[in-house]
């Protein structure tokens, strides 16, 4: 009865350490969750490619891969529409390709789309999936302005090192301080459940998106009058619902938008003239407009302005003004011209 005792005691004993081996080894599609939200955090920052103006055309998934391509495209706002082939102006096409090298096996994993390609290469540890290169992106002029999220591999733990940025085109020099080396170990280790949501890595991006345009947004308005303002509503200060009376505001303002007229956006007025909420209504403003059709380049964003009459706890509805600009001498006789 000992010997027997033992027996099962011991092949019990085998069977957990069994299962505790299979446990320490994540399922490949996280692994392959990771590096999808790592190549479109990186994709959407190219101007060419802001999810607010752009339906990427996709075909149906080939492998698993494929798949955590496409819920990662939806959790970043990307319209997507479904082909039979590689129909479209903006058609995805990806692929995962191994080689063997004088350093060894290498894997990458690419995304292309309008003659832009994301590509990365991996390798797979028994504790996570770590970037073993710089990130190559090629096809724009958009990638010194990216910032990757790198650290969103060192929450697996594991003990890792690997390099943060992005490998400089052709024309392009390495700046100092570019590239970073990240350290993953037991510390850095986070719980699965706390691990960073991918909806949260593809939103610091976006926003980080809208932060790098502010040096391309111009609004050369000295020879131009104002021709028409709009002042629309917030519900409160927290929300960046517009509702269907200010999208209708903003519908007829662009009905009358002519090539050179400029939109303003005036939406950082709070206490400290900084407010983070503020800039997020005035992005949200903005998508508007190009969901609509303006160009890019006819949405500006003014900057802060100080409200000494509303305070930080103040939760009433919040003003976002709008003005059209417009050159002087296109201006007629208008009815709502300031």
């Amino acid at each position: 009865m000992r010997i027997r005792a033992f027996t099962i005691a011991a092949l019990l004993l085998l069977s957990a350490c069994a299962q505790n081996e299979v446990k320490e080894k994540p399922p490949e599609n996280d692994f392959l969750r990771l590096i999808a939200t790592d190549l479109v955090s990186a994709m959407l920052q190219i101007r060419e490619l802001n999810p607010t103006i752009t339906t990427l055309q996709i075909s149906e998934p080939v492998n698993e891969f494929g798949r955590v391509l496409e819920t990662a495209f939806e959790n970043a706002g990307y319209g997507l529409q479904r082909v039979s082939a590689d129909q479209g102006r903006h058609y995805v096409s990806y692929a995962i390709r191994s080689s063997e090298t004088d350093a060894g096996s290498v894997t990458d994993y690419l995304i292309r789309v309008s003659g832009i390609e994301i590509r990365r290469e991996y390798n797979q540890t028994a504790a996570g999936v770590y970037p073993s290169s710089l990130m190559f992106i090629q096809g724009t002029k958009s990638d010194a302005d990216i910032k990757l999220n790198d650290e969103l591999f060192a929450e697996q733990g594991g003990e890792e090192s690997y390099l943060s940025g992005i490998e400089p085109s052709d024309d392009q020099t390495l700046e100092v301080g570019s590239i970073r080396e990240i350290i993953s170990d037991s510390d850095t280790g986070i719980v699965e459940g706390r691990r960073t949501r991918q909806e949260v890595v593809l939103n610091r991006a976006k926003e980080h998106l809208y932060e790098s345009e502010r040096k391309f947004e111009k609004s050369n308005v000295e020879n131009m009058v104002r021709y028409r303002r709009v002042v629309i509503l917030f519900g409160d200060n927290k929300t960046l619902e517009m509702g269907t009376a200010n999208k209708e505001a903003l519908r007829i303002l662009y009905q009358d938008f002519q090539r050179g007229d400029i939109f303003e956006i005036t939406a950082c007025d709070d206490f400290d003239g900084k407010n983070e909420m503020s800039e997020r209504r005035a992005v949200r403003v903005k998508e508007e407009f190009l969901g609509l059709g303006a160009p890019a380049e006819a949405v500006f964003r003014a900057p802060c302005v100080r409200a000494n009459f509303r305070h930080h706890s103040d939760n009433s509805p919040v003003p976002v003004a709008i003005v059209h600009y417009r050159d002087g001498i296109a201006v007629t006789e208008n009815p709502f011209r300031l």
